[in-house]
């Protein structure tokens, strides 16, 4: 029924050799279908139930470009193993392919990078960055755990390989028994944990944050047997999708970025009014920026897909001085389209329905 009222769903439940419930899967079509104008960054985490049957409630959740969860996926599995993370895997597989251009972020459950590189082997994988301060912070001694957990996070946020090796030259230095344990732990990957080296495209998505916040907002609904859970899971779903429909289509016509992004660029643009700025290729559009800074946001733009205050410095330079050329740059043209209103639109366009009451159901005859 959840497939009849929302077309392009998908669902998908297993049963055991008994003929007993074991998995359930489902991804909402307007989810999925609104997953094309997102970032293609997808958290993943499980949480237990509470129900008396035990088992696990799984999310796959993207973030909207204005900081909102998009759910993507939810599961039901007997626990967070092999096996069920590799049938839940090869579901939403289903409906978002293998790709380069995938990254997934999640904890360090060996079960979850088992079944991501069985069936996913094209996608990137980092580490939460927060899961992991947690655990690297547990191996420190002597000193303040939470100072050692932020600088961590801080030195996994740097943009620049060069500031990212000083930092952690003076982490291993401050704290060697807990950089110990991140080189065993990781396997010195730094491209799992580190903003500079990681290869594919997660912006400033480095946590978990976003599916743990799902977990906790259904902490009373994972008491519920499944039909009353899932019930409360879509019917959230669709009062997000309808918020955040309204929140898209009430940004002012002249505004072209989100507001997370418009908000960010209107609070730089005074500093960036302030910097020197030079010319040095007219055609290429080549500028040099002048500022007394470390250099830290060096990559910003590169890895946001938004201007730091630099790439704005330019941005304004271009376009105070800009005779006898063919046209302005208009500031979202420097913004990835993942920013661009219309595009956040896009993705709330579609309706999530709610499963009627029973006495409604035209159940189809190759169901009965």
């Amino acid at each position: 029924m959840l497939e009849k009222v929302n077309s392009c769903t998908v669902t998908s439940v297993k049963l055991d050799d008994e003929g007993e419930f074991h998995y359930f899967f489902s991804a909402l079509g307007a989810c999925v279908e609104g997953f094309k104008c997102m970032r293609k960054v997808i958290t993943v985490d499980a949480t237990h139930l509470k129900n008396g049957y035990g088992g696990v409630l799984v999310f796959a959740s993207a973030q909207d470009p204005n900081r909102h969860n998009y759910p993507l996926a939810f599961a039901v599995l007997d626990g967070e193993k092999n096996d069920s993370w590799i049938w839940f895997f090869e579901k939403l597989k289903t409906v978002i392919p293998d790709s380069s251009e995938l990254v997934f972020m999640g904890d360090r459950n060996p079960s979850l990078l088992t079944a991501i590189a069985i069936v996913y082997p094209i996608a990137h994988h980092g580490y939460c960055i927060w899961h992991l301060s947690q655990n690297v912070k547990g191996r420190a001694f002597s000193v303040n755990k939470d100072v050692v957990a932020w600088r961590f996070i801080e030195c996994s946020r740097h943009y620049t390989i060069a500031e990212h090796e000083k930092a952690y030259s003076d982490f291993v230095s401050r704290y060697p028994s807990a950089a110990k344990y991140l080189v065993e732990t990781t396997k010195n990957m730094k491209h799992t944990s580190a903003r500079c080296y990681f290869p594919g495209d997660r912006y400033k998505i480095d946590t978990s944050n976003c599916v743990e916040s799902l977990n906790s907002t259904f902490r009373s609904a994972r008491q519920y047997y499944l039909i009353p859970m899932l019930d409360a899971i879509i019917a959230n779903i669709s009062e997000w999708f309808n918020d955040h429909r309204k929140e898209a289509a009430a940004v002012p016509v002249e505004h072209k970025l989100v507001p997370f992004v418009e908000n960010f660029l209107h609070d730089t643009w005074p500093e960036a009014k302030k910097l020197k700025v030079k010319e040095l290729n007219w055609f290429e559009r080549i500028y040099d920026v002048i500022a007394k800074t470390d250099g830290g946001e060096a990559r910003f733009f590169d890895i946001q897909k938004y201007p730091c205050v630099h790439a704005l410095a330019a941005f304004i330079e271009f376009n105070t001085n800009n005779e006898d050329r063919d046209r302005d740059i208009q500031l979202h043209e420097l913004c990835s389209r993942y920013y661009w209103v219309e595009t956040w639109q896009l993705a709330y366009y579609r309706t999530v329905y709610l499963v009627p009451n029973e006495c409604q159901w035209n159940i189809p005859e190759y169901v009965k």
